[in-house]
């Protein structure tokens, strides 16, 4: 079978696998080499391999070496990627729908346009990772390292970030609508414009934190670190803060129509006669509602 004598050239080494492709041309189909749904490579060295649009679908490919390897628009949804080391590797408008990748290494990997809906990224380290305009929705990124990374446009809508490192990265204008970002660490990160209505950020840091102009209505801020933060013409209508520390948060023109910031801590006249509120904000005790929210 086709198949079969592809896959024992692919076992003979990367070199060998390149070659072949080369001779036949930069541009030549990789689903014709291979139907990969549901083979068995585990451990492979893939390192620098050109498996550009390979279909790989539901593949074993657990532990595999995947260093620098190119796996433009590849088909690997469904497929078993446990632990597998994909640093640096182009996986540029792959489909990952439903993919296993816990504890994955994807340090600067280029995940631009990746479809990833569902996919399990646990304990993944997606360290700088390059992923604008990913889709990610609803996708397992529980306890993920992803500091750095490029997040910008990228939809995350109902994802669990829940204790993910999230330390300076780039989410300006992401969707992370109902995500669920419990105690996630996102100290100096840029979520510009972001969409983060009903979004779970209880116990969060989000300490030096940019967002400016983003939505955060209904969300859950309860207890988060918010020191530093900058909450600029952002929308918080009816955000719960708890326990959140404001200490030199910024609230230029923020929207806090119906928010309880009655038990924060931190919070100055000063910093709330910038925001805009109304009667249904509740303020902590000794903190006088300014006049322009009557």
């Amino acid at each position: 079978m086709a198949n079969s004598r592809h896959l024992q050239i692919l076992q003979q080494g990367v070199e060998v696998w390149n070659a072949l492709r080369k001779q036949n041309g930069e541009t030549h189909a990789m689903p014709s080499w291979l139907r990969g749904e549901g083979l068995d490579l585990r451990r492979p060295d893939l390192r620098n391999a050109d498996l550009r649009g390979a279909s790989l679908a539901s593949a074993e490919l657990g532990w595999a070496d995947l260093r620098g390897a190119n796996l433009s628009a590849a088909d690997l949804g469904g497929a078993k990627l446990f632990r597998a080391d994909l640093e640096s590797a182009d996986l540029s408008l792959a489909f990952l729908h439903d993919a296993y990748l816990r504890g994955a290494a994807l340090s600067r990997a280029d995940l631009r346009g990746v479809y990833a809906q569902g996919a399990n990224l646990i304990d993944a380290n997606l360290f700088q990772a390059d992923l604008r305009g990913a889709s990610l929705g609803e996708a397992a990124l529980r306890g993920a390292l992803m500091e750095g990374a490029t997040l910008a446009e990228a939809n995350l809508m109902g994802a669990c970030l829940h204790e993910a490192d999230l330390r300076s990265v780039n989410g300006d204008q992401s969707d992370l609508r109902s995500a669920d970002l419990r105690e996630a660490n996102l100290k100096g990160a840029s979520l510009r414009s972001a969409d983060l209505r009903g979004a779970d950020l209880t116990g969060a840091d989000l300490s030096d934190a940019d967002f400016t102009e983003a939505g955060l209505n209904s969300a859950d801020l309860t207890g988060a670190a918010l020191a530093g933060a900058d909450f600029s013409e952002a929308w918080l209508h009816g955000v719960p803060f708890g326990e959140a520390d404001l200490t030199d948060a910024r609230l230029f023109a923020a929207h806090l129509h119906g928010a309880d910031l009655s038990q924060t801590t931190g919070l100055t006249e000063p910093q709330v006669c910038q925001a805009l509120g109304d009667q249904n904000t509740k303020l902590p005790s000794g903190i006088t509602r300014p006049e322009h929210w009557r």
